[in-house]
């Protein structure tokens, strides 16, 4: 029997800090060099692609218009 947390919870607790920290770090040097107009839509942009909303929202788009994707 074992004992203590599973394997993937560690990954987990070492992996997400360290994602968060590469974004973070991206973003401050883009945000050094653009302006915040420019960013905030960068952002949006970031979250609306990581949630998977951006890619449903073209779905919808394109079976109203008639598309096929």
């Amino acid at each position: 029997m074992r004992h203590g947390f599973p394997k993937r919870f560690w990954i987990v607790v070492v992996l997400l800090p360290v994602l968060a920290a590469v974004h973070g770090v991206a973003l401050y040097r883009i945000a050094s060099r653009l302006t915040w107009t420019v960013l905030g839509g960068l952002a949006v942009l970031v979250v609306l692609t990581h949630s998977g909303i951006l890619g449903s929202l073209y779905a919808i788009l394109a079976r109203r218009s008639g598309q096929k994707s």
